[in-house]
């Protein structure tokens, strides 16, 4: 018997949570089962990096195209594409009609991370129905947002349509389920809807020090406490909070962190950052990495703690989910979809926005360290049992078939 193939949609600039999703979902053993076609737009930064990742896969395959939807950095063109979205939005279905025929699809899975606005996904949708293509389903990663003002109209009009086209809504999280149910028209009481868990992929390794050339670079000794913040650099994600809760501590704690900010950012962000680090005098606390090309697990073993200080929302936190997986204690904030699967044994939930809350948990961590550890290393078991990717690959697979 034939493998099937599934289409996978996906529209996104820059890298995220989604691309760990992704790996996840894909290196399990269902869905080694399937021919996977990843159709993506060619200024999407964060497929070139999957990409990389699944090279050894040769059932899985990548298809871009040139997407209308993505921000233009040019003031002219962001008015001229702004008004001219639903144009656009024809278009899109007419590359996803083009695309369809040179590929024959049994199953289309739209990965979205934000919801809310016109999106590429939504055109594919459109596409594989006027196809034939009879299992749709519709995955939304992040908050859905407001529609915006002088497009609600259409766009109620054509997620009206697309609750009718596809067969499943998926979230992977009820907070992100919430935030359709308020913010859009897409769910009904007729609506199939399922929640879905990120599932996050145990990898067998041996704990080695994978950081010890950055180190010794930075001359991080082992009496150092090493903090870590994993994630996209952008205002939302509260690195500025994380920064002045350090500057809150006593001068003798403060000798003893090392704080390493991992993750891409633009050169805008990233000079706020240094600035602000310099402006409270942490230059020793604080060391900017950018993106490491090491597996995420291994850093965080490597780490004592994770610090996720999202500011409002979070549609899972899949950073969190690795770091309980290698044991790692986390201080994370309560937004999102985190308090659906953190609990008090992992560390700390603390509200987001919160100085001093979290300076205290940095304090706590610093002085019942081992506490801290023994806790997340008893309760680390029955969350692998629960959240680890072949559980949701399971999931998805129920749906499908």
């Amino acid at each position: 018997m034939s493998k099937k193939n599934i289409a996978i949609t996906w529209e996104s600039i820059t890298d995220g949570g989604v691309n760990s999703y992704l790996r996840y979902l894909l290196t399990s053993k269902k869905f080694k089962n399937f021919n996977i076609y990843i159709i993506t737009n060619s200024t999407n930064e964060g497929a070139k990096y999957l990409k990389k990742d699944l090279r050894n896969m040769k059932n899985i395959k990548f298809v871009m195209f040139e997407s209308f939807f993505v921000k233009k950095k040019n003031l002219i063109k962001k008015i001229i594409y702004y008004f001219l979205k639903p144009i656009f939005f024809i278009k899109t279905i007419e590359i996803f009609d083009k695309i369809f025929e040179k590929i024959h699809i049994d199953i289309l899975i739209c990965q979205c991370g934000n919801y809310g606005n016109f999106r590429s996904e939504q055109a594919a949708i459109f596409s594989a129905h006027k196809k034939k293509i009879r299992k749709i389903f519709l995955v939304v990663h992040h908050k859905c947002e407001k529609y915006p003002f002088f497009y609600k109209q259409i766009l109620k009009f054509i997620n009206s349509k697309i609750r009718e086209k596809i067969n499943f809504l998926i979230t992977v999280s009820r907070a992100t389920m919430q935030s359709i149910k308020t913010n859009s028209n897409l769910l009904t009481v007729r609506t199939k809807t399922k929640i879905i868990h990120n599932g996050v992929k145990i990898e067998k390794f041996k704990k080695k020090n994978y950081l010890i050339k950055i180190f010794k670079k930075y001359k991080i000794r082992s009496s150092h406490l090493k903090i870590g913040i994993l994630s996209r650099i952008d205002t939302h994600k509260g690195h500025d909070i994380l920064i002045k809760s350090i500057s809150y501590l006593k001068s003798d704690i403060r000798q003893k962190l090392r704080v390493l900010i991992i993750g891409r950012g633009s050169a805008k962000d990233m000079s706020n950052l240094k600035l602000k680090i310099k402006s409270l005098k942490l230059e020793k606390n604080f060391i900017i990495l950018n993106y490491l090309n090491i597996n995420s697990q291994k850093i965080l073993s490597n780490l004592d703690l994770l610090v996720s200080p999202t500011k409002d929302f979070e549609g899972f936190g899949l950073s969190i989910a690795e770091s309980i997986i290698v044991g790692t204690p986390i201080i994370t904030t309560k937004v999102g979809g985190v308090p659906e699967f953190f609990k008090n044994q992992y560390g700390r939930l603390i509200k987001p926005k919160n100085y001093n809350q979290l300076k205290e948990a940095i304090e706590d961590f610093y002085f019942n360290k081992k506490k801290w550890v023994y806790n997340i290393n008893k309760t680390k078991k029955n969350f692998r049992k629960y959240y680890n990717n072949e559980v949701m690959a399971k999931k998805y697979i129920s749906l499908i078939n």
